[in-house]
């Protein structure tokens, strides 16, 4: 997971094309202060930049799936779903804080 934020981190505006954007310095510094919290969780973890200059995280807990999305304008997109469940799935918006990612990852739920 290391090596994936790296590749992120050195990302730059048009990296996908013209008018696309580099994710949020601060974000991707989030994630590499986070990323030992996922390895009590879960054994693979899928991290992929957008061309919007959001950052997708995607996980599975037992027969959960967790999806966080950081935006670039600074919002919190948090989704899980059953997998054997499909129509359970749930989203919340929230306001991006380290905590409230910290908190999904680790519990799974958002910050009230």
């Amino acid at each position: 997971m290391t090596t994936r934020f790296q590749e992120i981190s050195v990302l730059h505006d048009g990296w996908l094309g013209p008018g696309s954007l580099a994710p949020r310095t601060d974000q991707v510094a989030d994630l590499v202060q986070i990323q030992s919290a996922f390895e009590p969780i879960c054994d693979t973890v899928s991290v992929a930049p957008a061309g919007d200059g959001s950052i997708m995280i995607e996980w599975v807990r037992g027969n959960v799936e967790y999806t966080a999305s950081l935006e670039y304008t600074g919002s919190l997109v948090l989704s899980t779903e059953q997998l054997d469940a499909p129509s359970s799935a749930h989203e919340d918006e929230v306001e991006y804080s380290l905590d409230a990612l910290l908190t999904f990852v680790q519990n799974g739920a958002r910050v009230a």
